[in-house]
């Protein structure tokens, strides 16, 4: 058996942070779905983090076998990227940080529904539902990391 080599290593960081990344995601929005009887809110993430996770691991298998391979660099880096701006920045800083912060200073009702118009947003009223949504960003944040060396490394 040989061992793995920087790429490899690389890719398994970023797919073990993109992968707990999407299982928080699942779980904070299968909670919001039964807290919030939403049930439309587990459906989507459970089919979008199926297909996501699944195209990970093919593509993070596809790139271990050959590293010079651009489709599953590029499967890599779209799912990364989806895990970076679509839940870590979008869906945790903006829908929840920012949205937690504007709350805890006091913001007036009408500017926190102006910035977080419902339904998509909802004024923090769970403690655990908010704290998970925050939560989202860490893992998020380490995938960027990740894939930010493994991109540099990819490219030589």
């Amino acid at each position: 058996m040989t061992a793995p080599t920087p790429i490899a290593r690389l890719v398994a960081h970023t797919q073990l942070a993109a992968l707990a990344t999407l299982i928080l995601t699942t779980l904070h929005h299968l909670y919001e779905a039964h807290h919030f009887h939403m049930p439309e809110r587990g459906h989507h993430i459970v089919v979008l983090a199926a297909i996501s996770s699944g195209a990970l691991v093919v593509a993070t298998r596809a790139l271990r076998r050959r590293p010079e391979s651009r489709g599953a660099f590029g499967v890599i880096a779209a799912v990364s990227l989806l895990v970076v701006v679509g839940v870590g920045l979008f869906e945790s800083a903006y829908g929840h940080a920012a949205k937690n912060a504007f709350y805890l200073a006091g913001a007036s009702p009408t500017t926190i529904m102006r910035l977080f118009p419902p339904p998509t947003w909802a004024p923090p009223s769970d403690v655990l539902f908010e704290l998970t949504g925050v939560l989202q960003m860490v893992p998020a944040f380490v995938t960027g990391y990740w894939f930010y060396r493994l991109a540099r490394a990819w490219r030589g």
